[in-house]
């Protein structure tokens, strides 16, 4: 999978499952140096030691059969191919992170694929957990939280497509300035 954002959004629904209520999405990207660091860490549940030592394993999951144990192990052979590292910190009760960092090699920024839609989907499908993402690319960044729509849209008996279509918007036209 060569589209950061789906990686991102397994990551955030792992998160999510584990019962976090805040999510945090950092992407730095360097362009002279060619490289690119995701981190995604989470308040949610963590992992006990020996479950964060295989949950790089294929196949591996804490989930009911069949729902998982492939969106950490797919990261990892994303993060070899481009000759970059990961790094996989939880402790039970405190909450996870994953630090990956990417060289490059000139890759445009379609590596990093659809941020605006996977953000959108975040804020609509898990209203209720908040969602921070940060995007640096060089001297430029954004910063955007899922709770600035909720905020926005407060008002409103059922604000979810509004709210899909206003963060999916202004999301897309924050990142085309980066």
């Amino acid at each position: 999978m060569n589209d950061l954002s789906l990686h991102i959004l397994d990551l955030a629904l792992n998160s999510i499952h584990a019962n976090a209520r805040n999510v945090l999405i950092s992407i730095e990207q360097n362009t002279q140096e060619q490289l690119l660091t995701l981190v995604v860490e989470d308040n949610g549940d963590g992992m006990e030691q020996g479950v964060l030592q295989r949950a790089l394993e294929p196949g591996f999951t804490t989930k009911e059969k069949g729902l998982g144990g492939m969106g950490l192990p797919r990261l990892s052979e994303t993060v070899q191919n481009m000759q970059g590292t990961l790094l996989l910190e939880s402790e039970a009760g405190w909450g996870t992170r994953v630090k990956a960092t990417f060289h490059t090699g000139g890759r445009d920024a379609s590596f990093v694929g659809d941020m605006a839609q996977t953000m959108a989907a975040l804020l609509s499908g898990f209203p209720e957990v908040d969602v921070m993402y940060r995007h640096r690319k060089d001297r430029r960044s954004l910063l955007y939280s899922t709770a600035q729509a909720r905020w926005r849209f407060a008002g409103e008996a059922r604000p979810g497509f509004a709210a899909y279509t206003w963060t999916r918007t202004a999301l897309e036209q924050e990142l085309s300035r980066l």
